[in-house]
């Protein structure tokens, strides 16, 4: 374990000062995201998260924005691979889609739902405009999308993995 720690240490110094304060963010954005969701709930985060319009429309997202956002999504997804952070699909999802919407970009947050042996299973991922920017497509092709994440039930912060799976009994 000291190893790991060492490695992840010198990794981080390597890296230059841009990315280690993006790190940092995505920590806190993450770090924030998750004890939100477990104090406050899924439904009052992201109407928090979507309280501003976003300053552009859907159809002048450029291939630019779509990069950048990647790049704030790596960094959440290396801070949720640090000791004692941890973040599901839902939390990584939720985060992101926060720092988008603060530099006024169009995303989305999308849920969607499948079986998976005899169990729902649940997902979470971003869209700026056109571009899916924190998942891969084939990812995202197996769930069907919900029309309306606003409308979920209260358990939707404790989705958990990159395929949850919701409370037996509940409905979506």
């Amino acid at each position: 374990m000291p190893g790991n720690a060492l490695r992840a240490a010198r990794r981080f110094i390597a890296v230059s000062f841009a990315d280690r304060w993006l790190l940092a963010a995505a920590l806190t954005d993450l770090m924030v995201t998750t004890a939100a969701l477990r104090l406050v709930g899924f439904r009052r985060v992201l109407r928090h998260i979507e309280r501003k319009p976003p300053l552009l429309g859907p159809d002048v997202v450029t291939l630019d924005h779509a990069r950048r956002a990647r790049r704030h999504d790596r960094s959440i997804g290396a801070a949720a691979r640090l000791p004692l952070v941890g973040g599901h699909c839902l939390q990584r999802s939720l985060a992101l889609h926060r720092v988008l919407r603060r530099k006024g970009l169009p995303s989305e947050l999308r849920i969607g739902v499948r079986r998976v042996d005899g169990r729902l299973a649940a997902h979470a991922w971003v869209e700026l405009g056109p571009f899916l920017v924190n998942d891969r497509p084939a990812a995202v092709s197996q769930f069907t999308p919900l029309r309306d994440v606003h409308a979920l039930p209260g358990w939707a912060a404790a989705i958990g993995g990159a395929h949850g799976a919701a409370p037996r009994g509940s409905r979506v």
